[in-house]
C-alpha cells in the first residue's frame, strides 16, 4: 500500500512510539550480562556479507555524488536534474544519504579491503559535505511532492531515530509547503523532548527558510501558528526567517517581539537581514518595541537595538543616538556614530555637542519651514519648483516625505522638471518610485525617458534597454493607465 503525505501528520504518535521502542532495547541490553566475542564476530561477519548492492540508477546517483568534490563541475541546476533523473526510484538512496550522512561507494566490493590501501581510501564513504546536501535538496526539490514526502513517513513509521528526523525534515523542507510546518514542528521536538537536538535544529532552520522562499503563504502561517508553537522553537524559527532574507518576516518578529521578550535580542539580530517589510504599522510597531533597548546599561542588546533600527531607517531614534555618543564603551560609540551617518547621510565628527546642534537646528527647520517649502512643490513655475527642492534636499529628516512627493512632478508640464524628479528620486534611493518611473519611460520627451532609464538601472540594478514592456515584465509594472 502506498503512504500518502498525509500520514505524516501523525508523526507525534510515531516519535513517542519509537521513544518507547528505543527504552525496551536499552532493556534488552542491560539484560545480557557478559559479551560473546564469537557472537561479536559472527555479526560482523554478517554486516559485511550484506553490504547493499545499488541499482545502476542508483550507482550513477552515487558517483555523481562523489564527483563533487572535484573543483570542476556542472552548476548546481545542472547537476540536480541529473541526480532527479530515476524520479521517485532515487528517493531511497538520497534520504539514506541525508540520514547517514554519508555519500556511500557505488561498488561495496572495492571498500571491502581486498584492495591496496590508497584505493580503499579513494573508495571509502564519503562525510556528507555542504556542497552534496544542497545538490540533494536541488534534486528532491524536482521530484513530486507525494513519494517523497510517504518514504520519509515510512522511514519515520519503521524507526524513529534522531537520523531519519533530521532527513524527513530536509525533505519536506525540499518539497513541502507551509501547511506542512506542523509536521516541521512535531519532527524537530517530540512531545516528551524537552530541547530540540542540535541536527534537529539545524534541519528545522534550514527547510523554513526554504518553504518561506518557496511558498509565499509560509509567513502567514508562521504568524498564525505562534500562539501554538513550542517555545523551545521559537529561536530556531526567528533564526529560519532571518535567513529567509524576506522583508515579509518582519510581521513574524515583530509578533514575537511583542510577545516573547526573552526573545527580543535574537529578533532584533535577525531584522537587519530583512530590512523595512514595506508595511508601515508593521515597521512602526516594531521600531517601536526595539527603541528602549537603545540603554548603555545593557551594551549587547542596545548593539543589537543599534543595528536593527538603522536598518528599517528609524529616523525618531536619532535623539537616542546622540545620546549613546559619550558611552564609556567604545563599540557602543562606534556604533552610535555609524547609525547617525548611515540615518542622515551626514559626515559630522562623533562630537556630541555637534550632532545635538545639527539635530536641533533641523528639528526647528522641519516645525517652521518645511511645510512651506513642500507648498512650494507643487507651484505651477518651474524657477519656484526647483527652489523648493534645492532647499529641501539639504534636510535629511525631510528626504522620506520629498521621495513621496516627488513622483507628482513626473506629472509637471515642464520637461526639466520632469528630469529634476527622476534624478533626485534616484539620489534618493526612492526605490517605492519605480512604477512611475516605469511610467516616465514612454514619456515623449528623449531627455525625460532616459532620466527615467537611468534611475530605473541605479535603483533595480537592472541592465535591461530602455524599452518599456522589457521593465514592466521585470518590476512586475502594470502598463501605464491615465495616471501619468
Amino acid at each position: 500500500m502506498r503512504l500518502r503525505p498525509h500520514h505524516i501528520l501523525s508523526l507525534g504518535a510515531l516519535l513517542t512510539l519509537g521513544s518507547m521502542a528505543e527504552a525496551q532495547t536499552a532493556t534488552a541490553r542491560a539484560a545480557q550480562t557478559a559479551p560473546n566475542p564469537l557472537s561479536d564476530a559472527a555479526q560482523a561477519s554478517a554486516s559485511e556479507s550484506v553490504q547493499p548492492r545499488w541499482s545502476p540508477e542508483e550507482g550513477e546517483a552515487i558517483e555523481l555524488l562523489r564527483s563533487l568534490r572535484r573543483k570542476v563541475r556542472p552548476s548546481d541546476d545542472e547537476l540536480a536534474l541529473r541526480l532527479a533523473r530515476p524520479g521517485e526510484r532515487i528517493v531511497p538512496l538520497l534520504f539514506e544519504v541525508l540520514a547517514t550522512r554519508r555519500v556511500p561507494v557505488a561498488d561495496p566490493v572495492s571498500a571491502a579491503g581486498s584492495v591496496p590501501p590508497a584505493v580503499a581510501a579513494v573508495a571509502a564513504p564519503q562525510i556528507l559535505s555542504e556542497i552534496q546536501e544542497d545538490i540533494v535538496l536541488l534534486a528532491l526539490a524536482q521530484l513530486e511532492r507525494e513519494p517523497v514526502l510517504a518514504h520519509a513517513t515510512a522511514a519515520i513509521r519503521a524507526d524513529a531515530t534522531l537520523a531519519r528526523r533530521g532527513a524527513a525534515l530536509a525533505c519536506i523542507g525540499a518539497v513541502g509547503g507551509a501547511n506542512d510546518l506542523l509536521q516541521l514542528f512535531e519532527l524537530a521536538l517530540a512531545a516528551a523532548e524537552t530541547r530540540p537536538e542540535k541536527n534537529l535544529e539545524r534541519a528545522l532552520r534550514r527547510a523554513v527558510s526554504t518553504l518561506i522562499g518557496r511558498d509565499p503563504r509560509t509567513l502567514e502561517q508562521l504568524v498564525s501558528l505562534r500562539r501554538i508553537t513550542r517555545a523551545e522553537l521559537m529561536p530556531v524559527l526567528v533564526e529560519a526567517v532571518g535567513a529567509a532574507k524576506d522583508p515579509r518576516g518582519l510581521a513574524y518578529l515583530s509578533e514575537v517581539a511583542y510577545w516573547s521578550e526573552g526573545l527580543i535580542l535574537p529578533v532584533m539580530s535577525q531584522v537587519p537581514l530583512l530590512g523595512p517589510s514595506g508595511d508601515e504599522a508593521i515597521d512602526a510597531a516594531i521600531k517601536v518595541r526595539m527603541r528602549p533597548y537603545l540603554d548603555e546599561s545593557r551594551p549587547g542588546p542596545c548593539c543589537a537595538a543599534i543595528l536593527a533600527l538603522t536598518a528599517l531607517g528609524d529616523e525618531d531614534s536619532i535623539a537616542e543616538l546622540i545620546e549613546l555618543l559619550p558611552s564609556e564603551s567604545a563599540g557602543l560609540r562606534e556604533n552610535a556614530h555609524w547609525a547617525l551617518k548611515k540615518l542622515t547621510g551626514l559626515t559630522l565628527a562623533g562630537s556630541p555637542e555637534a550632532w545635538r546642534r545639527w539635530h536641533q537646528g533641523e528639528l526647528f527647520w522641519m516645525l517652521r519651514q518645511k511645510p512651506k517649502e513642500f507648498q512650494r512643490l507643487k507651484e505651477s513655475q518651474a524657477g519656484l519648483v526647483a527652489a523648493a527642492l534645492r532647499e529641501i534636499l539639504p534636510h535629511p529628516l525631510a528626504r522620506r516625505e520629498l521621495a513621496s512627493a516627488l513622483p507628482d512632478l513626473l506629472k509637471s508640464s515642464f520637461p526639466s522638471l520632469r528630469v529634476l524628479a527622476c534624478r533626485t528620486l534616484s539620489n534618493l534611493a526612492a526605490k517605492d518610485a519605480v512604477e512611475k518611473l516605469v511610467w516616465a519611460l514612454e514619456d515623449p520627451v528623449p531627455e525625460v525617458s532616459q532620466a527615467a532609464h537611468a534611475a530605473l538601472r541605479k535603483l533595480t540594478r537592472l541592465d535591461l534597454p530602455r524599452e518599456p514592456l522589457a521593465w514592466q515584465s521585470a518590476t512586475g509594472t502594470e502598463p501605464r493607465g491615465t495616471e501619468l
